[in-house]
């Protein structure tokens, strides 16, 4: 029993539609599997960009903390750095003062050695000015002084005038008559 041409076209047509949906099905599952491949790579992605966001987030953060705890540092270093006028300063009080060339003032300084290196500035400024300088030096004084002390009597108003334009801290006191360079002022807590 043979089989005729009919037959082996019936099972040539059965193998290639049993191929073809071999095929149709391989493929299905493929793409199904490929669809759920590329969606989990696009929640890894969207994860990661989201992980990466915050990562940035975090970093802008801390970067934003060590300029802020730098800035605090230079804050600090500035009220512990010893008292000096700047050249502009220099200039604004010779300018201001030279008005009182001639006249004399008194200038009591303390033995502490910033206040003392202070007064020496202070004092240059006044000589510059052509007021001439009566020095005297005190070890200490109780209570503590702190600060530049000007009095406030009338001969006085011009020292506290020039002081303020060339932005130099001062204190006024109506009971000295003499201009005392006194101790750093204290770092505030």
């Amino acid at each position: 029993m043979g089989f005729s041409p009919e037959s082996w076209n019936s099972v040539a047509n059965f193998v290639l539609i049993i191929s073809l949906m071999f095929g149709v099905i391989a493929t299905t599952v493929i793409v199904i599997t490929g669809k759920k491949i590329n969606n989990k790579f696009k929640l890894e992605i969207s994860e990661n960009s989201v992980k990466f966001e915050n990562a940035k987030l975090d970093l802008e953060k801390e970067t934003l903390k060590r300029v802020e705890v730098e800035l605090e540092l230079e804050k600090l270093r500035l009220k512990l750095r010893n008292r000096s006028l700047t050249v502009k300063q220099r200039e604004i009080l010779i300018s201001s003062l030279s008005q009182l060339a001639g006249t004399q003032v008194s200038v009591t300084s303390l033995g502490d050695k910033e206040a003392s290196e202070y007064a020496e500035q202070v004092i240059s400024v006044l000589t510059a000015s052509g007021i001439k300088v009566i020095r005297s030096t005190c070890g200490s004084i109780s209570p503590p002084c702190y600060g530049i002390i000007i009095p406030t009597t009338y001969n006085f108003s011009a020292f506290s005038k020039a002081f303020k334009e060339a932005d130099v801290e001062y204190q006024l006191s109506q009971y000295d008559t003499q201009i005392i360079i006194g101790l750093k002022p204290p770092i505030d807590p």
